[in-house]
């Protein structure tokens, strides 16, 4: 019976403040998009934490950038899906680590290239990388040649129509792009050794948001929730991440 009391004025308690969470991100397959299934597994993990803890959530895609700048403004509450950098943490907040992903180098097989040993042994190669992503900072930061897309898409069209030497991209998304470009042979390309890094994504809400940090520690709150009873072991299976 205490238990139950407890459990009911915890409800209570979240439900003072409960409202609508604004969110927003970008068309990043296979973890979101509006035409994967409830959104894609990224999306969906964050609604039922939101929910859990009394939360209605909306979500909108649009280009990265607008995303991060209406974000960082407070037009928008929440930016789905983003890796944590000590220059990002000047205007947002993060939440707890949501799923890691895998971030590498892949080439052609004609490039004659299968590992590195630091980044500097790259500085010959062109590199395709997204428009203001992260890759980690220590990439971030190494002054290599750099040509910037705006979509996963257009880098790997890029990497097989060899206009680009590399392309710098999280593994699984790689995959899912060389797929439904029908590039489905895997003795055309080849992973470099090491992996860039493997880095978890977060939310995000701007600094100037008014309570931008109870979002934050609500949605701490939903996420531990749902990973404790199992919902979210569900959901990584469902979209086939487990």
């Amino acid at each position: 019976m205490k238990v139950l009391v407890l459990l009911i004025l915890a409800f209570i308690s979240s439900g003072l403040h409960a409202r609508q969470i604004s969110m927003e991100t970008t068309s990043w397959e296979p973890f979101y998009n509006d035409t994967l299934l409830n959104n894609g597994v990224i999306v969906e993990i964050v609604n039922r934490a939101f929910q859990r803890v009394g939360h209605d959530t909306a979500v909108r895609f649009v280009v990265w950038r607008r995303a991060m700048r209406n974000v960082k403004a407070g037009d928008v509450d929440v930016l789905v899906g983003a890796y944590y950098t000590k220059e990002r943490d000047k205007n947002y907040r993060f939440s707890d680590p949501i799923f890691d992903i895998d971030i590498g180098f892949i080439a052609l097989k004609s490039l004659n290239l299968t590992h590195y040993r630091k980044l500097d042994d790259l500085k010959g190669y062109s590199i395709g990388i997204g428009d203001d992503w992260s890759y980690g900072e220590e990439f971030d930061k190494a002054p290599l040649k750099k040509e910037t897309v705006i979509s996963s898409t257009q880098n790997v069209k890029k990497l097989f129509r060899n206009r680009v030497d590399l392309i710098a991209m999280a593994i699984p998304v790689f995959h899912y792009e060389r797929n439904m470009l029908k590039h489905n042979k895997n003795d055309e390309i080849v992973i470099l050794s090491p992996l860039i890094t493997s880095q978890p994504l977060h939310i995000m809400v701007g600094r100037n948001l008014k309570d931008g940090v109870q979002i934050i520690e609500d949605f701490n709150r939903g996420l531990k929730a749902i990973k404790a009873d199992g919902t979210y072991d569900h959901l990584l299976k469902k979209h086939g991440f487990k």
